[in-house]
């Protein structure tokens, strides 16, 4: 799955709402619990419990990331031997476009290792177009 689009909000602060692990309903709901296991080399391992639904079917999914980034990227492989997918990825790309506005690229990929109804596709495009309105909200909103 592929999505581009634009917010008013300056590269740094979508990185920084991207990488507040501590904060995680500030892009997900569906996140019941977020622990970062170790932080080593500028990558962080993080270990993260959600909770998807489609329509009346819900499972809880754990999964296990190895989350790095940079200046204007952000990228989180899931470690398959510890979570609920066979593979998957999510890479963020934050390019400024105007004095606080951005460009934000998600490319992600994830392929369950559990057993999902067919409309798995569905319920994480679902989930990424309210990762990306959240992540616009929290970003956007003016510093403290």
């Amino acid at each position: 799955m592929q999505m581009t689009f634009t917010t008013t909000a300056r590269v740094e602060d979508v990185i920084e709402v991207l990488t507040d692990f501590e904060n995680p309903y500030r892009l997900n709901a569906d996140v019941t619990e977020r622990e970062i296991i170790s932080q080593d080399d500028g990558v962080a391992r993080v270990r993260t419990t959600l909770r998807s639904c489609f329509l009346i079917f819900c499972r809880n999914l754990d999964m296990l990331q190895d989350v790095s980034s940079n200046s204007n990227e952000v990228r989180a492989v899931i470690i398959p031997e510890q979570s609920d997918f066979r593979s998957g990825i999510w890479h963020w790309t934050v390019t400024a476009l105007n004095e606080g506005e951005s460009r934000v690229t998600l490319e992600a990929s994830m392929e369950p290792d559990v057993f999902v109804p067919p409309f798995f596709r569905k319920m994480l495009e679902r989930e990424a177009t309210v990762i990306a309105n959240n992540l616009d909200a929290e970003a956007s909103q003016p510093a403290p």
